[in-house]
């Protein structure tokens, strides 16, 4: 516009190199977030105030969270019922809020129980006269316990798709904003070095939480298609990461023996939960709609995260990590997914400009966020010592049965009921509790739980001696 006036002044001077030059300087001047010069007057008393009357019209007066049972939907719950312009927060779930939800839940929020997956959130949406909806009770992890897989399927894809049916009958309805992830991308060696939102899936998913988002995305498109009325967001989180985060990943980074691809190191990318929750909120509060990558600047990889969180990594070949899973229990999580095994391997990075420009807010760096969670774990870092002690041997012993083959299939099978008979002497790692318990379904959950850590001593014996004996007591393992 800057540009237009400055050709119009000077349309009949004969110079309109001039022109176009003056309109190039006023845009990049812009562009640097300096005011153009114009022959208009200032008119920022009239601007503010339009903004204002826009940002109190885009303040819904009733507003309905799901997933409000666990942490991460109880916190959103809770900082929407402290904003005054919000009347009423109604808070929805299939299941009674765990204590710790519960403990963050004010008492304006107006707890329902309600499924998803049936008609009843469309008469609530309709009787409450809600103005905006955040579907945020996704689940991203089976929970063996209440059916696995397909349970998970059907909560997430077949429960987001009647609830959009009971958003499309809303008739007070003006915002819709979904939690996504940006397992949305997959993971192959395909992929670019940083996804933007507009990147395609390079390969089809392999983890059943990636498919679920991309179902859940499909069927938001068809509801922006069905209600351009309704300002829809969709938020693609990286994995969610802080002192009071508690999600598979965090579980895997707090286990003392932390298991990774052999021969891969990927880049990761995290969001802190406090952030993430700010996002949320202002998308509620403000007229943000799109589809944003949401993550902290920078990246850290594998290998560094697992020294910073003081752990030990134990290498293992991809076709065997899943075995790993399954023989070794004392070492790798319960819930470790082909979602977070393609992580592993590949890493995945996206581009956070769209989310910094449309919000004005920046989440804290990944370094600063794994930061925060290593301070809040509470049983602190392994040891250097302990660490060294253990790499020590697990290096002597390769190096004693590097030339026998029969010899080395052996002194696997020791290391890892070593490993296994160790992890269980370490301490009680938050993972130990049952998925329900732990927040199985990639929801938050305050850690409560204290583990011991060994010492050097105890590691090195458990892991050269097959776990014959760690303190005294018998392991899992012996040499055959």
């Amino acid at each position: 516009m800057a540009g237009d006036s400055t050709t119009r002044r000077n349309g009949g001077s004969g110079r309109p190199n001039a022109a176009s030059g003056e309109a190039r300087k006023q845009s990049a001047r812009a562009s640097r977030g300096k005011p153009a010069r114009s022959g208009k007057p200032p008119l920022s008393n009239v601007a503010h105030a339009a903004s204002a009357m826009r940002a109190a019209a885009d303040v819904p007066k009733v507003v309905l969270v799901t997933g409000v049972a666990r942490y991460l939907g109880a916190a959103v719950a809770a900082r929407l019922a402290e904003d005054p312009r919000i009347d009423r927060v109604i808070g929805i779930d299939t299941n009674a809020p765990t204590a710790e939800a519960a403990a963050l839940l004010p008492a304006r929020v107006e707890l329902l129980r309600a499924d998803i997956r049936t008609p009843e959130p469309a008469r609530i949406l309709i009787a409450e006269r809600v103005e905006a909806v955040v579907h945020l009770a996704i689940a991203s992890a089976a929970d063996p316990q209440t059916g696995g897989r397909a349970a998970m399927k059907e909560h997430n894809v077949i429960g987001t798709m009647q609830l959009l049916a009971a958003c499309q009958q809303a008739p007070e309805l003006k915002k819709l904003i979904v939690r996504s992830s940006t397992a949305a991308y997959s993971a192959s060696f395909r992929d670019p070095a940083v996804f933007t939102e507009s990147t395609e899936p390079r390969a089809v998913p392999r983890g059943g939480y990636a498919r679920d988002v991309l179902d859940i995305e499909g069927y938001v498109r068809g509801f922006r298609r069905r209600r351009p009325d309704v300002a829809a967001t969709v938020l693609r989180f990286a994995p969610f990461i802080g002192e009071h985060a508690n999600t598979t990943l965090t579980r895997y980074f707090s286990r003392p023996i932390v298991p990774t691809v052999f021969g891969r190191d990927p880049r990761l990318q995290f969001v802190h939960v406090d952030d993430a929750m700010e996002i949320l909120y202002r998308s509620v509060t403000a007229h943000h709609p799109g589809t944003f990558n949401v993550a902290g600047a920078g990246t850290i990889t594998l290998s560094q995260a697992v020294r910073r969180s003081g752990r030990l990594a134990f290498p293992v070949l991809e076709t065997g990590m899943s075995a790993l899973a399954g023989v070794a229990r004392g070492i790798a999580p319960r819930d470790f997914s082909l979602d977070q095994l393609d992580l592993f391997v590949h890493g995945r990075v996206v581009d956070t400009s769209h989310l910094v420009d449309e919000f004005g807010f920046e989440p804290r760096s990944t370094a600063e966020a794994f930061a925060d969670f290593v301070r809040g774990q509470d049983d602190g870092p392994v040891p250097s010592e302990a660490i060294q002690s253990a790499e020590s041997g697990l290096l002597s012993e390769f190096r004693q049965v590097r030339t026998g083959v029969g010899a080395g299939v052996r002194l696997a099978g020791q290391v890892i009921g070593g490993i296994a008979a160790l992890a269980p002497r370490i301490g009680r790692s938050r993972d130990d509790r049952s998925p329900a318990e732990a927040g199985a379904d990639g929801s938050l959950a305050p850690q409560n739980g204290t583990s011991a850590i060994a010492t050097s001593g105890d590691a090195l014996l458990a892991l050269r001696n097959g776990g014959a004996s760690v303190n005294g007591r018998h392991g899992g393992g012996g040499r055959g």
